[in-house]
């Protein structure tokens, strides 16, 4: 494993990540791009400012990271959306009346299962993609176990990809990448050196 970290001189305008024509998954020659995109945390003209980057993957490793997205993506929003709703249905008709309707608790039933629902549907989808990751285990082997549940995830200013993991520091002063194979990651160094 190769860890480097870049400096971001500044976060409204991110540097240009180089990366060498080889699979950041295996090392075999590169057949196609993922699109990546980072958010610096930052805006300019009223847009989030992003890190845009082309992650190289042979065929094989393609393949592989987007069956990886299907078994933890979709079962996380397929458990998400049914949980939720049930949560949402259940908060809604378990509410009780308040003893004085007036136009600030007319809508107090739909507010508290907006709010039930939210919470199970982040517990029901997280839930239900560890599951499906236990399951798939065997199919996608312990790279899938590595990679972090999608909420957590969602919250935090990583991403990770088959081979490859990149994150932004809290000040967002420094790129942390880390590559599963040296060869690789020493070459990138070299080329954003």
């Amino acid at each position: 494993m190769f860890v480097t970290t870049l400096p971001i001189q500044d976060a409204k305008n991110p540097p240009v990540l180089k990366f060498p024509a080889r699979c950041v998954h295996c090392g075999a020659a590169t057949t196609e791009t993922l699109p990546m995109n980072l958010s610096m945390g930052v805006q300019k003209r009223s847009k989030p400012v992003l890190l845009k980057f082309s992650l190289p993957m042979c065929a094989q490793g393609g393949r592989l990271e987007r069956g990886v997205a299907k078994v933890t993506l979709v079962p996380f929003l397929v458990g998400g959306l049914l949980m939720g709703a049930a949560g949402f249905f259940l908060g809604a008709i378990l509410t009780p009346a308040p003893p004085l309707a007036t136009v600030q608790t007319r809508f107090l039933a739909l507010a508290v299962g907006a709010l039930v629902g939210l919470v199970a549907g982040i517990l029901g989808g997280t839930a239900l993609e560890a599951v499906c990751k236990l399951f798939f285990t065997p199919v996608y082997g312990k790279m899938l176990l590595a990679r972090p549940l999608t909420a957590i995830e969602i919250l935090s200013d990583t991403e990770t990809y088959l081979g490859f993991s990149v994150a932004l520091s809290k000040d967002k002063k420094q790129l942390r990448l880390t590559f599963e194979h040296d060869e690789v990651g020493r070459e990138f160094q070299r080329l954003n050196s």
